[in-house]
């Protein structure tokens, strides 16, 4: 079984292109922007492949999407908080 078999998520996938190399590639359309529910699961996946203590060497993190890799913070999220 492969080691990213059961890693990816909502907006995270997660594959193995080689033994002990993870791809990890942002999916949140349309241009991967930093919801508090998206580092949530970031944070979480870098959590869960530290603590289940798995045979990782490297790690490579790129975009689902051509030419955009983040856009940042949410800001739609944030302007939204403060508008209450």
């Amino acid at each position: 079984m492969s080691l990213a078999a059961d890693l990816s998520s909502k907006w995270l996938a997660v594959s193995e292109p080689s033994p002990h190399v993870l791809h990890i590639e942002l999916t949140r359309k349309p241009v991967n922007a930093f919801s508090v529910e998206f580092w949530r699961a970031y944070g979480a996946l870098f959590d869960r492949i530290s603590a289940d203590g798995r045979d990782v060497r490297a790690i490579v993190l790129s975009s689902a999407f051509p030419k955009i890799f983040t856009a940042g913070i949410d800001l739609h999220q944030r302007i939204g908080e403060h508008i209450v």
